[in-house]
């Protein structure tokens, strides 16, 4: 299950490198054309093209949440642990282990009471 999760994955992200890297090549492409249209001047063309890129940027991090949401839920409900839910147990285990230690050396500095003798 974790394999066909992983995969699939994975064909999602190459899938968007690809498309963001068409994309970019598309923009090129269109921004020439208008240059050669005369509708945009050369000179204009490269803040034209980082303007773009800068608002697919904002939209690919908005996308990039709603998918790490998406994500969230569909590990949560297969029982997938996240790594943020790693990271609190860790934290809970080494919580109790300083504890733990902290009992350990309470009992032992602690006097022991002396047993009584049976009649």
């Amino acid at each position: 299950m974790m394999d066909a999760v992983l995969k699939t994955a994975k064909k999602v992200l190459f899938a968007g490198i690809g498309f963001l890297d068409n994309t970019v090549n598309s923009i090129e492409n269109f921004t020439d054309e208008l240059v050669e249209r005369g509708e945009l001047r050369r000179k204009d063309s490269g803040d034209f093209i980082t303007e773009i890129l800068e608002r697919m940027k904002v939209e690919r991090d908005e996308f990039g949440e709603v998918l790490r949401d998406i994500l969230r839920d569909v590990f949560g409900t297969i029982g997938i642990a996240t790594a943020h839910d790693l990271q609190e147990m860790m934290d809970r285990v080494t919580i109790l282990e300083k504890k733990a230690a902290s009992l350990r050396r309470r009992t032992a500095k602690a006097p022991r009471k002396k047993e009584r003798k049976k009649k």
